[in-house]
Protein backbone atom coordinates (compact mmCIF):
# COMPACT_ATOMS: atom_id res chain seq x y z
CA UNK A 1 0.00 0.00 0.00
CA UNK A 2 2.50 2.67 0.75
CA UNK A 3 4.82 1.76 -2.48
CA UNK A 4 1.54 2.36 -4.37
CA UNK A 5 1.10 5.51 -2.81
CA UNK A 6 4.79 6.47 -3.28
CA UNK A 7 3.95 5.70 -7.23
CA UNK A 8 1.02 7.49 -7.49
CA UNK A 9 2.70 10.78 -5.79
CA UNK A 10 5.25 10.37 -7.88
CA UNK A 11 3.62 10.54 -11.27
CA UNK A 12 1.30 13.39 -9.87
CA UNK A 13 4.05 15.47 -8.85
CA UNK A 14 5.72 14.75 -12.59
CA UNK A 15 2.43 15.55 -14.21
CA UNK A 16 1.98 18.74 -12.64
CA UNK A 17 5.94 20.21 -13.09
CA UNK A 18 5.07 19.30 -16.65
CA UNK A 19 2.58 21.55 -17.21
CA UNK A 20 4.42 23.96 -15.01
CA UNK A 21 6.80 23.90 -16.98
CA UNK A 22 5.65 24.03 -20.83
CA UNK A 23 2.93 27.01 -19.15
CA UNK A 24 0.14 24.82 -19.57
CA UNK A 25 -2.87 24.80 -16.77
CA UNK A 26 -1.87 23.15 -13.70
CA UNK A 27 -5.34 22.26 -13.27
CA UNK A 28 -6.30 18.82 -13.87
CA UNK A 29 -9.93 17.11 -14.33
CA UNK A 30 -10.51 14.44 -11.77
CA UNK A 31 -10.05 11.23 -12.81
CA UNK A 32 -12.71 8.44 -11.50
CA UNK A 33 -10.89 5.57 -12.87
CA UNK A 34 -8.80 3.45 -10.08
CA UNK A 35 -6.35 0.44 -11.35
CA UNK A 36 -7.16 -2.96 -10.00
CA UNK A 37 -3.66 -3.91 -10.89
CA UNK A 38 -0.86 -3.93 -8.51
CA UNK A 39 2.21 -1.57 -9.94
CA UNK A 40 5.47 -2.18 -8.94
CA UNK A 41 7.96 0.32 -9.32
CA UNK A 42 11.21 0.07 -11.80
CA UNK A 43 14.14 -1.38 -11.04
CA UNK A 44 16.75 0.70 -10.99
CA UNK A 45 18.46 -1.58 -13.20
CA UNK A 46 15.17 -1.08 -15.28
CA UNK A 47 15.00 3.05 -15.43
CA UNK A 48 19.17 3.48 -16.47
CA UNK A 49 19.42 1.84 -20.33
CA UNK A 50 22.25 2.86 -22.93
CA UNK A 51 19.12 4.40 -25.22
CA UNK A 52 17.45 6.55 -22.54
CA UNK A 53 19.72 7.87 -19.59
CA UNK A 54 16.87 9.28 -18.40
CA UNK A 55 17.01 9.43 -14.46
CA UNK A 56 13.92 11.08 -11.98
CA UNK A 57 14.45 12.90 -8.92
CA UNK A 58 13.32 11.00 -5.88
CA UNK A 59 12.73 14.51 -3.73
CA UNK A 60 10.28 16.34 -4.51
CA UNK A 61 9.94 20.07 -3.28
CA UNK A 62 8.61 19.31 -0.01
CA UNK A 63 10.98 17.10 0.81
CA UNK A 64 14.06 18.66 -0.76
CA UNK A 65 16.94 18.54 1.48
CA UNK A 66 18.45 21.98 2.81
CA UNK A 67 22.12 21.72 2.67
CA UNK A 68 23.64 24.26 1.12
CA UNK A 69 26.38 24.38 -1.43
CA UNK A 70 30.07 24.95 -0.03
CA UNK A 71 30.92 28.54 -0.16
CA UNK A 72 33.48 29.54 -2.66
CA UNK A 73 33.60 31.48 -6.30
CA UNK A 74 33.80 28.88 -8.25
CA UNK A 75 34.49 28.55 -11.96
CA UNK A 76 33.72 26.18 -15.14
CA UNK A 77 36.50 23.39 -14.53
CA UNK A 78 36.47 19.91 -15.37
CA UNK A 79 35.51 17.76 -18.26
CA UNK A 80 32.33 17.42 -20.23
CA UNK A 81 28.92 19.94 -20.23
CA UNK A 82 25.94 20.54 -18.97
CA UNK A 83 22.86 22.26 -19.85
CA UNK A 84 18.98 22.79 -18.22
CA UNK A 85 16.24 22.17 -20.34
CA UNK A 86 12.79 22.72 -19.79
CA UNK A 87 9.65 22.78 -22.60
CA UNK A 88 10.87 23.73 -25.97
CA UNK A 89 14.49 26.01 -24.61
CA UNK A 90 17.34 25.44 -23.09
CA UNK A 91 20.33 26.44 -21.48
CA UNK A 92 22.72 25.72 -24.80
CA UNK A 93 25.01 28.58 -25.70
CA UNK A 94 24.55 30.35 -22.52
CA UNK A 95 20.57 30.62 -23.55
CA UNK A 96 18.72 31.43 -20.03
CA UNK A 97 15.49 29.21 -20.72
CA UNK A 98 12.50 30.94 -19.59
CA UNK A 99 9.48 29.22 -17.59
CA UNK A 100 6.44 30.44 -17.29
CA UNK A 101 4.11 29.66 -14.16
CA UNK A 102 0.38 30.88 -12.65
CA UNK A 103 0.39 31.39 -9.07
CA UNK A 104 -0.05 29.13 -6.43
CA UNK A 105 2.30 26.39 -8.83
CA UNK A 106 3.40 23.69 -6.72
CA UNK A 107 5.91 22.03 -8.73
CA UNK A 108 7.93 22.74 -12.44
CA UNK A 109 10.62 20.10 -13.64
CA UNK A 110 13.46 20.75 -15.43
CA UNK A 111 15.82 18.34 -17.26
CA UNK A 112 20.06 18.68 -15.94
CA UNK A 113 21.51 17.21 -18.95
CA UNK A 114 25.26 16.34 -18.92
CA UNK A 115 27.86 14.71 -21.17
CA UNK A 116 31.38 13.71 -21.05
CA UNK A 117 30.98 14.28 -17.13
CA UNK A 118 32.99 11.31 -14.79
CA UNK A 119 30.41 9.03 -14.60
CA UNK A 120 32.67 7.40 -11.51
CA UNK A 121 31.84 10.33 -9.55
CA UNK A 122 29.29 11.12 -7.36
CA UNK A 123 27.35 14.69 -9.14
CA UNK A 124 25.62 16.93 -6.69
CA UNK A 125 22.94 19.24 -8.53
CA UNK A 126 22.29 22.50 -6.62
CA UNK A 127 19.59 25.00 -7.40
CA UNK A 128 19.81 28.54 -5.60
CA UNK A 129 22.81 27.00 -3.55
CA UNK A 130 20.63 24.32 -2.13
CA UNK A 131 21.13 20.51 -2.63
CA UNK A 132 18.25 19.64 -5.05
CA UNK A 133 19.80 16.12 -6.02
CA UNK A 134 22.61 13.50 -6.45
CA UNK A 135 23.65 11.08 -8.65
CA UNK A 136 26.01 9.20 -10.61
CA UNK A 137 26.29 11.39 -14.34
CA UNK A 138 28.11 10.89 -17.18
CA UNK A 139 26.13 11.38 -20.54
CA UNK A 140 22.54 11.70 -18.36
CA UNK A 141 19.67 13.63 -18.38
CA UNK A 142 18.45 13.91 -14.80
CA UNK A 143 14.98 15.79 -13.61
CA UNK A 144 14.60 17.73 -10.91
CA UNK A 145 11.50 19.17 -9.19
CA UNK A 146 11.21 22.21 -8.44
CA UNK A 147 9.33 23.72 -5.78
CA UNK A 148 9.02 26.77 -2.81
CA UNK A 149 11.67 30.03 -3.61
CA UNK A 150 13.18 27.71 -6.86
CA UNK A 151 9.87 28.30 -8.93
CA UNK A 152 9.59 32.09 -7.59
CA UNK A 153 9.25 35.10 -10.14
CA UNK A 154 13.18 35.74 -11.30
CA UNK A 155 16.66 33.98 -12.18
CA UNK A 156 17.54 31.01 -10.68
CA UNK A 157 20.98 29.24 -11.08
CA UNK A 158 21.30 25.82 -11.43
CA UNK A 159 24.95 24.31 -10.45
CA UNK A 160 26.71 20.63 -10.68
CA UNK A 161 29.96 19.83 -9.09
CA UNK A 162 31.54 16.36 -8.32
CA UNK A 163 34.30 16.66 -5.94
CA UNK A 164 37.47 14.55 -5.66
CA UNK A 165 36.33 12.34 -2.64
CA UNK A 166 32.66 11.99 -3.22
CA UNK A 167 31.97 14.12 -1.07
CA UNK A 168 31.32 18.25 -0.58
CA UNK A 169 34.55 18.87 2.08
CA UNK A 170 37.05 17.58 -0.78
CA UNK A 171 38.61 19.41 -3.62
CA UNK A 172 36.05 20.59 -6.42
CA UNK A 173 37.01 18.45 -9.88
CA UNK A 174 33.97 19.57 -11.80
CA UNK A 175 32.12 22.68 -11.68
CA UNK A 176 29.29 23.19 -14.44
CA UNK A 177 26.52 26.08 -14.03
CA UNK A 178 23.43 27.22 -15.72
CA UNK A 179 20.51 29.48 -15.02
CA UNK A 180 16.71 29.72 -15.83
CA UNK A 181 14.23 32.02 -15.71
CA UNK A 182 10.57 32.24 -13.93
CA UNK A 183 7.94 34.79 -14.94
CA UNK A 184 4.47 34.64 -14.00
CA UNK A 185 2.08 33.88 -16.47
Amino acid sequence: MKKKLVILLMCVSVSIGMLGCRGGDTKSKDNKQESTEEQTPASPADQDTADDNVKQSETGPAEQPKEEMPAGDYKDTGDGTMYIACADETSEDGKVPVIYTKEGAAVIMIEVNTKGFDGSKQSYIYVDGLLAAQEQLSDSSYSVDLGDDAIAVGTHKVEVMQYADDEPTGDVVTYKSASYEVKAE
